[in-house]
């Protein structure tokens, strides 16, 4: 995410050449549901599963520490009807990270559930870890990835589509 005019603007996937985070950072993902057929659909569930290395902070519904999942119903969506929810992660401090891995790449993943249909998305972010190298002076210098601004990319799930028979529909 970025801020363009005030307005927080989500992406459907940061690559390793987007800006990438820090241990300790925050990342913060949009999930949509919607809608599409023309009947209403009852007990809508939302499961919302974040990768390794990552915990969350705030979501609209019960955190599972063991799963890594937050759970959510919605008791109807009406037909045309759509839901916007923020899921804001923390990434573990540098020394729970991999210590063999200094560029790693996650996926978060949301699902939707009515009776026995359902759909996922995905949304891809990647850490880079601090690098310590020596100096001249024997002094380690710590450097940060270069990308910029970390904490200004925020990654996004964006349009897990309902409709007769659930499919997925992307927004960029």
């Amino acid at each position: 995410q970025s801020s363009k005019g005030g307005q927080e603007v989500y992406v459907d996937n940061l690559s390793p050449s987007d800006p990438r985070f820090a241990p300790g950072a925050q990342v913060r993902f949009q999930i949509k549901v919607k809608n599409t057929s023309n009947v209403t659909l009852s007990k809508v569930t939302v499961q919302d599963v974040l990768p390794s290395y990552v915990d969350a902070v705030e979501g609209p519904g019960d955190y599972n520490a063991e799963t890594r999942t937050i759970s959510w119903t919605y008791a109807e969506l009406k037909s045309g009807e759509e839901k916007i929810e923020r899921v804001i992660a923390q990434i573990k401090p540098q020394g729970d990270l991999p210590a063999d891995k200094g560029l790693m790449c996650m996926n978060n993943k949301a699902t939707v559930h009515v009776g026995d249909v359902s759909d996922e998305d995905t949304s891809q972010f990647c850490v880079e870890k601090t690098v310590t190298m020596p100096t001249k002076g024997g002094q380690p210098v710590k450097t940060t990835p270069e990308a910029g601004a970390p904490l200004l990319a925020f990654g996004a799930l964006n349009a897990l589509g309902l409709a007769a028979g659930i499919y997925l529909k992307k927004r960029a």
